[in-house]
Order: C-alpha cells, then sequence, then structure tokens
C-alpha cells in the first residue's frame, strides 16, 4: 500500500516539475544581466564642461570638457550619401539612384574615454580607427541632426574587419551613432531599450556620448548621441546557431517594415494579400548568403503562420501556439503598448528563429516616437494601440492569450514597470547627462523650440494635451505624465478593453474542455480512491 502511495506521489510531482519545466522554458533561456550607463557611473560629475554651445557648433579644443566619451567623426570634409529615396504611400523605399547603391565613405574616428570621467578635445585618443560611415534612418535621415552607422577596420585597406568593445559594450565591428532630434527628451530610446531590454531578450545594449565632427581643421559640436549595438546574430547578440545553406530548418533574423526594393523582400501570404501592414526582410543572414531554396523556405513557413492566425476555423487557429513562442509575443506587446511605441508592429520589427525553438518576437528597436512623441498623430493614454498591430489583432481574440497579457503586466507593473521605479529610473538619468543635455538643446535650440505641428490638440475625452513645452523640465515632466496616466488606465482596463475583441466560440470551447478535464479528475480520483479501499480490505 505504501509503495502504491509513493508511486503516486512521485508521478504527480513528476507531472508538475515537466509542466513547470516547459511553460519558462521559452521565456527564461536567454535573459542576462543588463548595465545601465547611469548607474555605471553614478559619482561622476555631470556639470563638468559649458552648459551652452553655439548653434553653429564650432568649439575651440581647449574649452570643452565633458563626463561622457567623446566621440570625433573625420569625414575628410565629405558627408555620406542618401541613396535612397521613398515611393508612393506605401513609403516603399528604392534606390534614387541605381548606379549609386553603396551608401558608406571613408572616415577617421577618434574616441576620448578617460577611466576618471574627465574627457577634453586635446587629450590623448583611447581608440582611433580608419573606417567607413554611412546615414541611417527613414525619415530621419533628412535631419540637420544626422544618425549614423559606423563600421570599424583592422587594416587600412578595409579588408579585415575589426570587433571593438566600443565604449565599454561587446565587442562587434558595426555601431549605430542614434538620438533623433525628433525627441526633445533626449532620453526615450535609453530608458525604452534599457528598461525593455531587461524583459525582451536580446534587446541592443546602449551608452551616451558626445559626438564631434572634424571639418578643415576644426570641431563641430554634433550634440548628445546614444551608441547602440546593432541587431545581428552572435553570442553576444541575437544568440541563435549559424546559418547553413543545407540546414532543413535553418536560424534566421527578419524585419517587417514598409516595402524595400534594395533588399530581398519575402513575399508571404498575407503581405501579397493585404491581410496586414508591411513586408518582411532579412536581418540575418546577409543578402550574399541567400538561396532561391532558403527564401521559398521562409516564406512558406511565415504564410502558414499567417494562414493559422487569420483562420476563421476555429480548430486551425488555435494551433498558433505550436508555431510562435507566445511568451515572447505577450512580453513584446507589454512593453511597446506601456511605452506607446506605436511604430513598433508595423515597422522596425523584429522576429528570429533558432532551428530548435518557435518563431520569436523581439528584439526591441526605435523608440523616439514613444510616450507621445509622435508628429502626425497625438497619444491618447486611454486607450490601446497594438491590439490592432499585425498578428496581434488576431492574438486578442484568444482568452488566454489576453489571460497571459494580463498575468505578466502585473508582474512586470510590480518591479521593472512600477511608476515608481520608472520615476527613479528617469531622475537619475537626467541627472547623469547633467550639462550634456543643456549643450545639445543649445546647440539644436532653433529644433526643439520649433513649435510642435500638433501643438494643442482636443482629445475626444474634453481634455487638451498641448505638447509645446519651454524648458527641457517641462518636456521631462510630459513624458512623465504620459507614462503614468497611460500605466494607470492599463492597471484598470486593459482586461475590460481587450475581452471586447475576444472570440466567444474560443471561450465557450475552453469552458467545454475545463468541463471534461474536471469530470474526469473527478473519475480518476474516484477510482484511485476505490482502489485504495479495496487494496487496504485485502491487507
Amino acid at each position: 500500500m505504501k509503495k502504491i502511495i509513493c508511486a503516486s506521489v512521485v508521478v504527480v510531482l513528476m507531472l508538475l516539475f515537466f509542466i513547470f519545466y516547459f511553460s519558462h522554458l521559452n521565456t527564461d533561456y536567454s535573459k542576462s544581466v543588463r548595465a545601465f550607463h547611469h548607474e555605471l557611473y553614478k559619482n561622476i560629475d555631470s556639470s563638468l564642461g559649458p552648459d551652452t554651445m553655439p548653434v553653429s557648433g564650432r568649439t575651440h579644443e581647449s574649452s570643452f570638457k565633458t563626463h561622457l566619451p567623446i566621440v570625433i567623426l573625420d569625414m575628410n570634409g565629405k558627408q555620406p550619401p542618401d541613396i535612397y529615396k521613398t515611393l508612393g504611400s506605401e513609403q516603399a523605399r528604392t534606390y534614387a539612384n541605381q548606379n549609386q547603391t553603396n551608401p558608406w565613405i571613408d572616415m577617421h574616428i577618434t574616441v576620448i574615454d578617460n577611466r576618471n570621467h574627465s574627457n577634453m578635445l586635446t587629450d590623448e585618443p583611447t581608440f582611433v580607427n580608419d573606417g567607413l560611415i554611412k546615414l541611417r534612418g527613414n525619415s530621419s535621415r533628412a535631419f540637420k541632426k544626422h544618425q549614423y552607422g559606423i563600421k570599424f577596420f583592422a587594416d587600412k585597406d578595409k579588408k579585415q574587419e575589426l570587433e571593438y568593445p566600443f565604449l565599454g559594450m561587446n565587442a562587434d565591428e558595426n555601431w549605430i551613432l542614434s538620438n533623433s532630434i525628433l525627441d526633445s527628451s533626449q532620453i526615450r530610446n535609453y530608458v525604452a531599450l534599457t528598461i525593455g531590454g531587461v524583459i525582451v531578450p536580446y534587446t541592443s545594449d546602449v551608452r551616451f556620448c558626445e559626438v564631434f565632427t572634424k571639418e578643415e581643421g576644426k570641431y563641430i559640436y554634433q550634440g548628445l548621441y546614444l551608441a547602440v549595438e546593432p541587431i545581428k546574430r552572435g553570442k553576444d547578440h541575437v544568440n541563435i546557431a549559424k546559418y547553413k545553406k543545407n540546414d532543413l530548418n535553418p536560424s534566421y533574423i527578419i524585419c517587417r517594415d514598409r516595402k524595400n526594393y534594395t533588399q530581398t523582400t519575402l513575399s508571404t501570404w498575407a503581405s501579397e494579400n493585404n491581410i496586414c501592414y508591411g513586408w518582411f526582410t532579412f536581418k540575418y543572414p546577409k543578402e550574399r548568403d541567400l538561396t532561391d531554396r532558403f527564401v521559398s523556405q521562409v516564406e512558406r513557413d511565415l504564410s502558414h503562420i499567417e494562414h493559422i492566425l487569420y483562420s476563421d476555423n476555429l480548430q486551425e487557429f488555435l494551433t498558433y501556439s505550436q508555431f510562435i513562442d507566445v511568451p515572447s509575443f505577450v512580453d513584446y506587446f507589454i512593453v511597446n503598448e506601456f511605452f506607446m511605441n506605436y511604430d513598433a508592429g508595423d515597422n522596425s520589427t523584429y522576429y528570429y528563429k533558432d532551428y530548435a525553438r518557435k518563431l520569436t518576437m523581439g528584439p526591441l528597436w526605435d523608440y523616439d516616437n514613444c510616450w507621445d512623441n509622435y508628429k502626425l498623430a497625438a497619444g491618447d493614454a486611454e486607450y490601446i494601440v497594438f491590439k490592432e498591430r499585425p498578428w496581434f489583432e488576431r492574438l486578442v481574440r484568444d482568452p488566454h492569450f489576453v489571460q497571459k497579457l494580463d498575468k505578466r503586466y502585473k508582474q512586470l507593473r510590480k518591479t521593472i514597470l512600477s511608476q515608481e521605479y520608472l520615476d527613479s529610473y528617469i531622475d537619475d538619468t537626467v541627472a547623469f547627462l547633467g550639462n550634456a543635455v543643456l549643450r545639445d538643446r543649445s546647440r539644436w535650440s532653433a529644433v526643439y523650440q520649433k513649435e510642435h505641428m500638433l501643438a494643442t490638440v482636443k482629445e475626444g475625452r474634453g481634455y487638451i494635451i498641448n505638447r509645446n513645452r519651454d524648458t527641457y523640465q517641462d518636456e521631462i515632466i510630459r513624458l512623465k505624465d504620459m507614462a503614468f496616466t497611460h500605466g494607470k488606465w492599463l492597471d484598470n482596463y486593459m482586461v475590460p478593453f481587450l475581452s471586447e475583441y475576444e472570440d466567444t466560440r474560443i471561450a465557450q470551447k475552453t469552458q467545454t474542455y475545463y468541463s471534461i478535464a474536471l469530470v474526469i479528475f473527478v473519475i480518476c480520483f474516484i477510482t484511485l480512491l476505490y482502489i485504495i479501499t479495496l487494496k487496504m480490505k485485502e491487507s
């Protein structure tokens, strides 16, 4: 009798263990500790250097000092060419001139990043390199404060790339110098990518720096920038298996965005039939490694997922969890909805596939428009936009998916997405940047002080949003207010709001399954008790 009871207990415990293990397998395998720039150097003097810069940016080399790393770009008096143009209402990208398809030009880069966190233009460089540079961004390519992609090389002939731990991040040959002038808070990308990166694996690491260009021997201050790791495959990046042309189930990274005639664009069922927005292109592997067989296979796999998600056949729709990593979709939804990053889901939206795993969402990217900073439309704190994004518009039909959203959101709101933590994080970041913010703001004052094209927007609920802010402190308050208001509304109304989009057939079917499972459990329990009773009588 004791043996039967012990065996039963062991079996139940093993079942519980396997349920727990496999339910967490998709979300915990790649979490890592992230470094926050403002916390790495808490005790530095952020008041170093001037608090204003001339609008021309011209700087005398002996007069500038900063606590942040200095990056100097010398492009021999040139600027990288803007080789792209945009087509039609779909905003498709193509080449402006088919004979000019190389965006890179030569550049010499100098980095000054002293251990005592006091940096001057006259200091000895900590890193120099003869590399390449190009313009980055979509509409932001036209801004006066440019965003750049840079590449390092181990030789002057630029035949061998150099992996270097730029500003203390993981070694790589490709880097991005970002910080859109659209964001007058100058911290939206930093806050979202660092906090969101704790939640969504493989999100790029970032560091602040101040950038100069060297033109005819003169230093021109370009402003406060965010150095960003690129999204790519690798041990310290998106850690998936290497692509091999002959693999039957190869690994890849893809991006949903506007149609792009300069890259291999995937033809999937939903894209071709205008079922949902966006087109997929490959981030990994590189264009030169693509084969027709591989491209066709990925197109079939994605089309299969789209057929399932947009199917009106309930049995088929409910199989979606067999093909996508649901926890990653849950986290992606929560982070982007919480930060009100409504370009995500449509554009700059990444997915990756490892041969051993399901299609996974992430990493995160591009948050300069978050928290009501999109110039062409005002953000509504009392609404959920992400339920309208491709694929998610179907996932929210499933009450199980909404339940997962609710559970995960409540967990995160107690920790890293709590308002208390967020306010403190923003305040600490602003304090860390110190005079660097003021320097950037004065350099580009004509842009930051320009009246917002949607300065005053009357919302349907009666209140008025004034998006103009006279001071930097006012902009930070505006950012915090939007984060607080939207977060508070999600706390109270996310589940009721999303429940309106659920498919009642799924809920009814789920209730039927639960009822059947309960009946089976009761029968098994009574049977077990009956067997135990018989054994006790025999003994």
